[in-house]
Order: C-alpha cells, then sequence, then structure tokens
C-alpha cells in the first residue's frame, strides 16, 4: 500500500482595501475602521492556522473643495444635478471616486452684468478709431454693444467721437538775394507763399503757410567825421583822410538775415570846439554856474570830474558849491563822430567876510530896524549861539540854533516880556560857517528908545 502524504504549510496573504470614512472591513470576526497595516492568522481549507493575512487599509476622509466661478447673466452653472443662476456662495456634497459621500464643495458664483462705458476720443482729420470690428471717421456720438473679458455680450460702449481741427502755422522770412531757405527738407529760394504739411510726432499734420520775401543787394550811405589829428576805424576799415569811400560789409540793421550790402561812406572833419570861459571866484559859502560854450556838435555827452560840490556831473551847466579852491574838469564827447574833448576851470573860494551885526537898533515897532539880528552871505550856515549882556554881566537874552537874515529871530529890547532902558548892551554871537568851522564874534550894540 503506497501512501502519497502532502503536508500544507503557512500561507501569507497581503491585501490592499479602502473604505469610506464610517465604514469598516471585517475579517474574522474583527472590524478595521482606521487606516493603517492589520495583521491576523486564518484557518486554510484543510483546518490548519497557517493563513497569515497583511491588511494594508485606507480611509478616506472628506475632502473641503472651494471654487469661484463667473459666468455672465442669463446663464447658469450646474453640478450635481442643480442649477446656479445667481451670485453667491452655494454649498454641495459629492461623491469621491470611490463612491464616498466626503467632497464637500463651496462655489463663489460671480454674475457678470451689463456694464456701460462712456469714452471721449478725438482724431485728427483723415483718421479713423475702431471700436469693434467697426471704424469710425466722422465727428459723432455712437453706441456699440461689446464683449466682456469673460465672453458676455454686456458691455456697452458710448464713444463721443471729435475731429480735430486742422492747424494752420504762418511762417513768415525773409532771406537775401541768392540765399536758400531749408523748411522740411524742402529748398526755396523764390518770394512767394508755399504751403506745406507738417508731420509732428504723437500729434495732428499741421499746415505750413509759408510766406517768403527776397531782399535784393542794397546801397547804404553813412557818414563818418574825423576828430582832428585822428583817424576812426569801422567794420576794419580805418579811415585817415575825407573824401568818399564804398565797402561791401554785413550791414549792422540786417544783421539777423547776413545779407551783404555796399556801403558808401562819406567822410569829413569834426568841427567840435570847447570854451570853459574864465576863471571864477566866489565867498565861502556861495555857489557859482558853470557855463561852458561848445560848439560844431549837435549831440553832445556831457561828463564833469566826479565831484560832490557839483549839482550833477552828466549836465552843461551843473552849479559849483566848493568849500575850498577847485579845478573841476569836463570831458565831451561828439555822439555822431564819436570825438572828445578835455578842459578845465578853477574856481577860487575867498574867506567868509560879509557877516554884518547893527550897532544899533530901536525896537519901537515902526517896522524899522526893530530887531539886533545877524545878517551874513551864504558862508554862514546858522548862528549857533546869540546872547547879550547889561554893563552889569547880566544876560538879557540867549537863543541857539538859528538861521541868520532874519530879523524876527533877533533881540527886541525886551527881559523876559519887559522892555529894557535904552543902553549899550554887549553880544557875543558863535556862527557855523560854510566848511563847517565856527567863529565867534563880540562887540557892543546901543538900544534906543
Amino acid at each position: 500500500m503506497s501512501i502519497n502524504l502532502k503536508i500544507i504549510g503557512p500561507l501569507s496573504i497581503t491585501r490592499d482595501s479602502s473604505i469610506c470614512k464610517g465604514d469598516f472591513i471585517r475579517i474574522n470576526n474583527k472590524n478595521y475602521t482606521q487606516t493603517g497595516v492589520f495583521k491576523d492568522t486564518l484557518k486554510t481549507i484543510k483546518g490548519c492556522d497557517s493563513v497569515v493575512l497583511t491588511l494594508n487599509l485606507n480611509v478616506f476622509s472628506p475632502i473641503n473643495l472651494i471654487k469661484d466661478t463667473t459666468i455672465c447673466k442669463g446663464d447658469f452653472i450646474r453640478i450635481n444635478n442643480k442649477n446656479y443662476a445667481e451670485t453667491g456662495v452655494f454649498k454641495d456634497t459629492l461623491k469621491t471616486i470611490k463612491g464616498c459621500d466626503s467632497v464637500l464643495l463651496s462655489i463663489n458664483l460671480k454674475i457678470i452684468g451689463p456694464l456701460s462705458i462712456t469714452r471721449d476720443s478725438s482724431i485728427c482729420k483723415g483718421d479713423f478709431i475702431r471700436i469693434g470690428s467697426k471704424n469710425y471717421t466722422q465727428a459723432g456720438v455712437y453706441r456699440d454693444t461689446l464683449k466682456s473679458i469673460k465672453g458676455c455680450d454686456s458691455l456697452f460702449r458710448i464713444t463721443n467721437l471729435t475731429i480735430k481741427p486742422e492747424r494752420k502755422r504762418l511762417f513768415d522770412s525773409t532771406i537775401c538775394e541768392g540765399k536758400t531757405l531749408i523748411i522740411n527738407a524742402k529748398s526755396y529760394q523764390k518770394a512767394g507763399i508755399y504751403t506745406d504739411t507738417i508731420n509732428l510726432n504723437g500729434q495732428c499734420d499741421s499746415i505750413l503757410l509759408i510766406d517768403l520775401k527776397i531782399k535784393p543787394y542794397t546801397t547804404i550811405k553813412k557818414n563818418v567825421v574825423l576828430c582832428s589829428n585822428d583817424s576812426t576805424a569801422i567794420n576794419g576799415r580805418l579811415f585817415t583822410k575825407i573824401g568818399v569811400f564804398k565797402d561791401t560789409v554785413k550791414a549792422v540793421v540786417n544783421a539777423a538775415i547776413n545779407c551783404d550790402e555796399i556801403i558808401e561812406w562819406t567822410v569829413t572833419k569834426s568841427n567840435l570846439r570847447l570854451n570853459m570861459g574864465i576863471n571864477r571866484s566866489i565867498e565861502l559859502g556861495d555857489s557859482v554856474q558853470l557855463d561852458p560854450s561848445v560848439s560844431g556838435a549837435q549831440n553832445v555827452l556831457w561828463s564833469w570830474q566826479l565831484n560832490k560840490t557839483l549839482s550833477c556831473t552828466d549836465c552843461p551847466n551843473p552849479i559849483a558849491k566848493p568849500l575850498q579852491t577847485t579845478t573841476y574838469a569836463l570831458v565831451i564827447r561828439d555822439t555822431m563822430a564819436n570825438c572828445t574833448l578835455k578842459d578845465a576851470i578853477k574856481v577860487s573860494v575867498k574867506p567868509c567876510e560879509s557877516i554884518f551885526m547893527p550897532t544899533a537898533f530901536s525896537p519901537n515897532n515902526d517896522g524899522t530896524n526893530d530887531y539886533f539880528a545877524v545878517f551874513a552871505s551864504g558862508c554862514v550856515r546858522k548862528v549857533v549861539k546869540m546872547q547879550l549882556f547889561n554893563r552889569w554881566g547880566v544876560m538879557v537874552f540867549s537863543k541857539n540854533n538859528f538861521f541868520p537874515n532874519n530879523e524876527n529871530e533877533g533881540w527886541n529890547g525886551r527881559m523876559n516880556d519887559t522892555e529894557l532902558p535904552p543902553d549899550v548892551y554887549i553880544y557875543v554871537i558863535e556862527l557855523e560857517l560854510g566848511d563847517g568851522r565856527t567863529k565867534v564874534f563880540s562887540g557892543d550894540v546901543t538900544l534906543m528908545r
């Protein structure tokens, strides 16, 4: 008898499984609900405990899904057999690919409504503006329906279109005969009115009207006056003798257009003369008017040596008031011939001598000789002090800082509103002279009644 004996050894099985959260898998009377790796021993069909099971279990958790969606007004979005057509936030639960109710969907839905835009636009004449698929070339108000960025027919555009007027510019130019004017790469040599179009970057083209004038060669006559024993250089030419000379030079009056002109110079001699007259003499404090004589010129500039004792330094007849003997120098210039002459005059200053005080006065209000006062020429600036005393040395009158030659500033024969008797009185008077020095005078005066 033969026996075929087979020994059943232990078996090992690995199983991958997935379940939804809240479900379970049952193996060998055990329930598994969590993700993990689990091992168990099972009996074979022969009753042996020889099947080793390894379970890799994956439990699907809920998924949160947020979706931002934009649709045109009048459209809808369908999710999970539901239609959404209003702006808002909507939630729904969906099954995963494993069949689990574990996808939580939040929909942020935005509805694009109609938009209205107004635009002010301007174009140059002959240009156009394109809106959508239309070109506009005339001024007016245009309305168009355009698609929005989401493809909705909900963008209403109102266009206020204006046409910029043509800009005209006048260019007035003068050129010399034989010269060329170049504008906008074009050359012009003949007088006339020309039209051109100027292209301006970023702006409308301008219409340029060119009024071109041609300046012919001209002859200008000029006079040149030579000073005595002198010469004159003009435009690089030296004139040393009288006569008529011609030259071609750049005309000063037309230097802006740089035209050559024929200059005819007529050269003559200057007759400018200056006579200062005789030297003068004045008393200290007085003034004198200087009166030089000029001949041989119509346009003369006067320039006296700068001196504070002159009333002016650019006039023909200044008033001089020197404090000491002074020589005044004068330079005159003929502006036509550009000739100059120099001369001088001496003003002598005598000491201050014209000072007078009366020896007697009668204050009887008859209008004659009623005051004792100081009389002097212009050499006295002011009376610094005037005092009078009686024969016993008593001061009967005192006054300071007043001008001479005014009787009302003097003494009227009273002391404190009391008439003094006839007598001889002593005076002491201090004067300030024209040169700033002071001088004291004293004497006596007789008061008569």
